[in-house]
C-alpha cells in the first residue's frame, strides 16, 4: 500500500499533497513493482494534510479525483484512511461514502477499504456514523478497518485491547448492515 494521496488544496490528487500524480519517483516505483509482477493499492487521506474528501466540493468531484488515481495506476484496490478533520465532519463522511459508491459502480471488481482510528472498544461515534452512512447508501465496501494502534490511550494488554476494538468494529458493521 502506498500512501498518502492528498489534495493539492483543491480537487486534484497529489502524492502527500505536493508531488505530481504521475511522472515522478512515485510512478517509477509503481512501474517497477508492476514490472516485477507485483501490484499496489493507494491509500487516500491520513491524519495530516489536505484531504480530498474535504477539498472536493461534491461526491462526483471526489469520485473523479479517486478515478484519476485509479486510472493512472490501473488500481484494483483503494483505501480511504479517513481521520482527523475529514472524519469529524458529517458532510465529508457522506461525501466519501457517495464517492466510493460511484467508484464501485464505474470500476468492475475494484476493492474498496475504509480505514479509521478506533477506541479500545471499537469505532467512536463518528466511525459508527460513517459505517451507518455506508449501509444506508448501500455501499458494498470490501473492508472496514480500524487501526488498533490509534486508540487514544488504553489500559490492559495491547492484544486484548486490539481484539476488543476489532470486535467493536465487527458489531458496528453487523448492526448497520443488517
Amino acid at each position: 500500500r502506498l500512501a498518502f494521496m492528498l489534495s493539492d488544496g483543491g480537487g486534484n490528487p497529489r502524492w502527500d499533497g505536493s508531488r505530481a500524480l504521475t511522472g515522478g519517483s512515485d510512478q517509477s516505483a509503481i512501474n517497477a513493482i508492476h514490472a516485477a509482477g507485483g501490484d499496489v493499492d493507494v491509500s487516500f487521506g491520513g491524519w495530516s494534510g489536505n484531504k480530498l474528501g474535504e477539498h472536493c466540493t461534491s461526491a462526483s468531484a471526489l469520485a473523479g479525483a479517486y478515478q484519476k488515481v485509479i486510472d493512472a495506476y490501473k488500481l484494483k484496490a483503494i483505501d480511504i484512511d479517513i481521520e482527523d478533520t475529514e472524519m469529524s465532519n458529517a458532510t465529508d463522511r457522506q461525501r466519501v461514502v457517495d464517492a466510493l459508491k460511484t467508484v464501485k459502480s464505474n470500476n468492475s471488481g475494484i476493492k474498496t477499504y475504509i480505514t479509521m482510528g478506533t477506541t479500545p472498544s471499537g469505532p467512536d461515534s463518528d466511525g459508527v456514523d460513517l459505517i451507518k452512512k455506508g449501509a444506508a447508501a448501500g455501499l458494498a465496501n470490501d473492508g472496514w478497518v480500524v487501526m488498533p494502534f490509534d486508540l487514544g490511550g488504553h489500559s490492559g494488554s495491547m492484544g486484548s485491547v486490539s481484539t476488543a476494538a476489532a470486535d467493536g468494529l465487527k458489531n458496528a458493521v453487523k448492526s448497520a448492515y443488517q
